[in-house]
């Protein structure tokens, strides 16, 4: 199966909730451009959260080693000015792109899928963790526009 998200150049828009440690399930919005370069492929995503009072955006730019011909993982790596160093992974499994990573310091751990349901469609859920207590987890139906 091929993979048009992170895989082709592109900007993605997505809807759906970020549930905080409490549990409390906050609408939320994103948008999500990657763009290939020959060394390095760059992920830029802005996630906006309406809270009763005030919008919050958390912003992330992550940098992807381009997948190798036959191969089906990459790594990646982004920094944080919350967490600081995140290295990850992305592992492709037929339908779905998984993303696994840690802080350099092993203090938070995370985990995301994206689910293809067509070239322009996925469904996004993922999950943050700092020393084995939930941050925050989410879940997205991303739509790509250009």
């Amino acid at each position: 199966m091929s993979h048009t998200f992170i895989f082709q150049e592109g900007l993605w828009t997505g809807k759906g909730l970020y549930i905080d440690d409490d549990g409390h399930s906050i609408p939320c919005e994103s948008k999500i451009r990657t763009t290939h370069r020959a060394e390095k492929w760059l992920h830029e995503s802005t996630m906006k959260l309406s809270l009763e009072d005030k919008v919050v955006v958390i912003q992330n730019i992550s940098e992807i080693a381009p997948f190798d011909t036959d191969i089906d993982y990459t790594r990646w790596e982004s920094k944080t000015a919350d967490i600081g160093t995140l290295l990850g992974q992305f592992v492709i499994v037929h339908d779905s792109i998984f993303s696994l990573c840690t802080s350099r310091d092993s203090a938070f751990q995370g985990s995301e899928v994206f689910f293809k349901i067509n070239d322009t469609s996925y469904k996004n859920r993922g999950i943050l963790v700092r020393r084995r207590t939930k941050v925050s987890s989410w879940t997205m139906e991303l739509t790509k526009i250009a």
